[in-house]
């Protein structure tokens, strides 16, 4: 069999202050990945959208009337962020301590 195309396809989530952040990431296993996608939500009902590429390019907004504090907001794209890095920068096993 002759494979002309390989994908994974990885589906996470984090939950930080109230809100339920749910990632969708897809990539050729023969590369890195190179954007996250996502949305942010309360209740099951989608807050706002995410979308990171791996060149810098950052997308993250919160729906008009979402009710969070400016503190709250800072905490999810700080977490958003955080958990991008990951995804673009997995740890090494075994690596030193």
């Amino acid at each position: 069999m002759i494979i002309k195309s390989d994908k994974r396809s990885i589906t996470g989530y984090n939950d930080v202050c109230g809100v339920h952040i749910v990632y969708n990431i897809e990539y050729r296993t023969t590369d890195e990945p190179e954007n996250v996608i996502g949305q942010i939500e309360v209740n099951d009902e989608r807050i706002g959208v995410i979308n990171i590429h791996r060149d810098g390019q950052m997308y993250i907004s919160f729906e008009k009337g979402c009710n969070l504090a400016a503190i709250q907001q800072s905490e999810i794209i700080s977490t958003v962020i955080s958990d991008a890095d990951s995804i673009f920068n997995p740890a090494e096993e075994g690596g030193e301590s």
